[in-house]
């Protein structure tokens, strides 16, 4: 997000969220609202808005935050949406410094198959989280965090040897 307005990346995810609803775009929405919960965060953001509103009378379970949403999802098998969420909140913990909760989320996360985007942003911030833990943690069995940071590295550095001009700077 860097050098990105954050209040008008906002109001995008809400006008996205009312085009969504609108043409019953139900499972799309459900990862667009974890996504504005995370800018709402970042903004700082202790305003009434709430993402999930959109969900009011749609499904047939009350989704009123991110933790019903996450049910939600796990019950009914979205695990695309489950994984959105998790890196959500994998990708805050790392950058507000709650370098364990970062470590959980990496450790729920499940493997990467398909690369989609998540998976990519999921790898690198595992690897900064892991490393972390790693040089810090020296004597709270240090390998099990360099082993992780080496298995997103090796991700990485598949994924720079198919396009180096897109992945060369993250493997960096």
């Amino acid at each position: 997000f860097a050098g990105i307005d954050l209040d008008a990346v906002d109001k995008h995810c809400a006008s996205t969220t009312l085009e969504m609803t609108k043409f019953a775009q139900v499972h799309g929405n459900l990862s667009n609202s974890s996504h504005h919960l995370l800018i709402l965060k970042l903004i700082g953001s202790n305003s009434t808005k709430n993402p999930f509103e959109a969900f009011k009378g749609v499904l047939t379970e009350e989704i009123r935050n991110e933790d019903d949403l996450l049910r939600h999802a796990l019950s009914t098998g979205k695990a695309g949406v489950v994984q959105a969420i998790r890196f959500n909140r994998l990708f805050l913990a790392y950058w507000f410094k709650r370098y364990e909760e970062a470590a959980e989320m990496a450790a729920l996360y499940k493997t990467r198959t398909m690369m989609p985007l998540i998976d990519i942003y999921h790898a690198f911030y595992e690897g900064l989280t892991a490393f972390h833990f790693a040089r810090q943690l020296s004597k709270d069995d240090p390998e099990k965090w360099h082993c992780l940071g080496e298995k997103s590295l090796a991700c990485l550095k598949t994924w720079a040897m198919h396009s180096t001009w897109n992945w060369a700077n993250k493997y960096l």
